[in-house]
């Protein structure tokens, strides 16, 4: 982000580190097919997926997934079907993999509220 532009997001957010291994299975209907992605980052908004180019199951901007799962070391793990619309791709031919924001479709509050929690939790510790 530049320097002097403000802050868009709505809600904290916590980039997971890689150690914390946290990986999402998701549902892609129109394939009828459960793939599993890394997660990078996660709100009550949304959150941030990568994969291997080449394993994204041709996925782009506007496509709608279903997220089934999380798990992973960080203490942030749940299972629950949430729809999801891909809002941005992040394609450089130089990288490795490929990124994937996506914003949250009708998210349950009690949901909501866990990882509104969890992400403020985290960046309280960031604080001390």
């Amino acid at each position: 982000m530049a320097k002097n532009s403000p802050e868009k997001r709505k809600s904290n957010r916590h980039y997971f580190a890689p150690e914390e291994e946290m990986v999402g299975i998701f549902f892609i209907k129109d394939l009828d097919k459960r793939v599993s992605f890394t997660i990078g980052n996660i709100s009550d908004g949304g959150l941030y997926f990568s994969s291997k180019r080449g394993s994204a199951a041709n996925l782009s901007k506007g496509n709608h997934i279903f997220l089934e799962e999380i798990k992973g070391k960080s203490g942030l793990n749940f299972i629950a079907t949430i729809e999801l619309e891909i809002r941005w791709v992040l394609d450089e031919k130089i990288l490795e993999h490929v990124g994937f924001g996506c914003k949250f479709i009708n998210l349950p509050a009690s949901l909501g509220k866990q990882i509104n929690d969890y992400t403020n939790s985290k960046a309280a510790r960031r604080e001390e």
